[in-house]
């Protein structure tokens, strides 16, 4: 799986993230694609749909914490990495 940071080269996969299904994980994939080009607006569109379809996904969750991030929304980049830990507390952020 590649990693949803550009320049991320290892991390954890969630156990919960690999059970989403695969139009989940083609919008997460989507997602990765549209960061790297700095379109956080459309990753994040992107994301909150893959949730819609597997709401149990801390790596999509992490995703739109980053898109917040880029997007100069600190305070909702750290709600949504604190919801991935709550629903994942193995899974490291990158």
């Amino acid at each position: 799986m590649e990693p949803l940071a550009p320049g991320v080269e290892a991390g954890t996969v969630s156990f919960l993230a690999l059970q989403s299904p695969p139009a989940a994980q083609k919008l997460k994939q989507e997602a990765r694609q549209k960061l790297e080009k700095q379109d956080a607006k459309g990753a994040q569109k992107d994301l909150e749909r893959a949730l819609k379809l597997y709401a149990s996904d801390p790596e999509a969750l992490v995703g739109l914490g980053l898109a917040r991030a880029r997007q100069g929304d600190v305070q909702g980049a750290r709600d949504f990495f604190e919801k991935a830990i709550e629903l994942d507390k193995r899974f490291l952020l990158p």
